[in-house]
């Protein structure tokens, strides 16, 4: 990991992993791949910059991103929950 603390847009592993709607294991995988670069701040925390993952999400093919579909196409949409009206307190007329 590099030692600098100027990417363009730092954000920890737990926040970069949630963006992208992967683990944070996959995260530091990509680190350790070189695909994107880690970076430490003065507390140590290991920050990643979010326009790094989404240039390097476009050039290889092999990084995966939890925001779109693995069977190609579309993301996955949740299917709309139906939901019944409850009356409390006596007679509905």
């Amino acid at each position: 990991m590099a030692n600098v603390t100027n990417p363009a847009q730092p954000v920890p592993l737990l926040t970069a992993a949630g963006h992208f709607q992967v683990s944070v294991q996959t995260v530091k995988n990509w680190i350790t791949k070189l695909y994107v670069r880690g970076y430490v701040d003065a507390e140590g925390t290991v920050l990643v910059d979010l326009h790094e993952i989404e240039q390097a999400l476009l050039t290889n093919p092999r990084m995966r991103d939890g925001r779109r579909s693995r069977f190609g196409g579309a993301p996955l949409v949740p299917l709309p929950v139906k939901v019944e009206a409850i009356i409390e307190g006596g007679d509905a007329k």
